[in-house]
């Protein structure tokens, strides 16, 4: 199994984590258990959603993705 994002050791300038595989499916509201931004300077922007078995990646163009995170930050 491949992860969908790096971790990387934390410095001033670098980002926590970068997507570099992604998840190109819609995932069900129902199975998402939170979703976030990847950092600005990865090349890829991205979302790193997690549901209750995984990680996944998607990218930020995806429209429902897009979605579920402005419905998430409004709670």
């Amino acid at each position: 199994i491949n992860p969908c994002f790096s971790v990387t050791a934390k410095a001033v300038i670098s980002p926590d984590f970068c997507c570099f595989h992604f998840f190109d499916k819609r995932i069900p509201k129902a199975h998402i258990v939170s979703i976030v931004k990847t950092h600005r300077q990865c090349s890829t922007p991205a979302f790193v959603i997690k549901t209750p078995r995984r990680l996944l990646c998607v990218k930020q163009t995806a429209e429902w993705a897009k979605e579920q995170f402005d419905n998430q930050r409004r709670f």
